[in-house]
């Protein structure tokens, strides 16, 4: 187990190193009368220099961990557009989605409106002769359009009116 002033020195060597690596201060090794070892940038009263501390600055990328970083940073963003390339396709499917459920609630909606008209009572008229006489439908065609909408309408998902 470290004694108290080991742990000390340990502190003061590290705040010594953290303080070196940010700045460029000057770091001595220095020893009191009782023998213990003390970093700091001035020796205390008392106590000897031993020795200077070199600090060295972090090392440099070499050109292989460089061509690495290189490689891997290519990589993500071959990736990156890889993802945004589906993402855009998946947008595209689903507004796809979209524009042919809303085209087939609109054909719906239609069915349901000239279902509807075709449920009044009366004569429906179709068009006009030449004269300008109105054309009316007969009832056989009327009751295979009613049929005709309505079994098309089965298959319509309508929200409560």
């Amino acid at each position: 187990m470290l004694s108290r002033s080991h742990l000390k020195q340990a502190l003061l060597c590290l705040i010594a190193i953290s303080f070196a690596s940010t700045t460029s201060a000057q770091v001595l090794e220095c020893r009191d009368s009782n023998g213990k070892k003390l970093f700091a940038s001035v020796c205390p009263k008392g106590s000897t220099q031993v020795r200077e501390v070199e600090i060295l600055s972090p090392p440099t990328e070499t050109k292989a961990v460089k061509e690495y970083n290189a490689r891997a940073k290519l990589r993500m963003l071959e990736r990156d557009e890889e993802f945004r390339t589906r993402e855009l396709k998946k947008q595209e499917a689903d507004a796809g989605k979209r524009d042919n459920q809303r085209q087939i609630d609109n054909k719906c909606y239609e069915d349901k409106k000239k279902l509807s008209g075709l449920l009044i009572e009366g004569p429906i008229e179709v068009g006009k002769e030449s004269d300008g006489t109105p054309i009316y439908m007969d009832d056989k065609k009327r009751l295979e359009s009613i049929k005709d909408l309505g079994e098309r309408l089965k298959a319509c998902k309508f929200d409560s009116d």
